[in-house]
């Protein structure tokens, strides 16, 4: 055990100071400034604004911004295992929706590598053969939007696992980002060619939003530049 520590601490150490990774530092600086307290909730919400959480898991981050704003939730989570728990979760709290699909680009059906909260349908992020996939549901955005009578969002929340490169592109396209006054999300840097992606991303997102925050591949923040009327 107190071997692991020290090979723990070396690895952060070397991480940190020796490798310079910009990636790596960006996270630590997140965890330094405790930005899953901080930033990830810190928005103009309130009782009567709209968020969407793309990627709920077992709910904690829609339960927290709950208790600090009230709003008004939409949470999208794919995995039944994952979804039943906050069926259970929020069954009490009517201004708390909860669906049982993921959103993307299409409505389609994909395997999902069953990692926790690192569960993803890219094979880029199972490092262990042994683990298990079970098959998931992805809905087109906008469709899912238009069925929902969802006009404007104060702030969509992403964190997808690497689908959020196919949703962006359809969300960009179809232009549903002008509807979305605060954007929130967690690239992932080991989908194929990410780097670039995401600079694709930013170049087109730019047009009609500003970052509020950016630190690479942990979490950024992009604010809508003039309202829509």
């Amino acid at each position: 055990m107190l071997l692991q520590k020290v090979y723990g601490k070396c690895h952060h150490l070397y991480e940190k100071y020796i490798e310079r990774d910009p990636n790596r530092l960006a996270f630590h600086e997140w965890v330094r400034i405790k930005g899953d307290q901080t930033l990830l909730k810190d928005y103009p919400l309130t009782a009567e604004s709209i968020v969407v959480d793309v990627g709920g898991y077992l709910g904690d981050w829609t339960e927290s911004i709950f208790k600090k704003y009230q709003p008004n939730c939409f949470v999208f989570e794919p995995m039944d295992a994952y979804f039943q728990k906050m069926v259970e979760r929020f069954k009490t709290n009517p201004k708390i929706r909860t669906f049982n699909f993921g959103l993307s680009n299409a409505d389609t059906s994909a395997d999902l590598f069953i990692q926790g909260a690192g569960s993803s349908v890219y094979s880029a992020a199972n490092e262990k053969p042994e683990v298990s996939t079970t098959t998931i549901q992805l809905r087109d955005i906008t469709r899912v939007f238009q069925e929902l009578d969802i006009k404007f969002v104060d702030l969509i929340t992403i964190n997808i696992e690497g689908g959020e490169f196919d949703l962006f592109e359809r969300m960009i396209e179809s232009g549903l980002t002008k509807q979305c006054k605060n954007i929130q999300v967690q690239f992932h840097s080991y989908i194929d060619d990410a780097e670039e992606k995401r600079a694709k991303i930013h170049k087109k997102l730019s047009l009609t939003h500003i970052k509020s925050y950016d630190y690479p591949f942990t979490w950024e923040s992009w604010r809508l530049k003039s309202p829509v009327s």
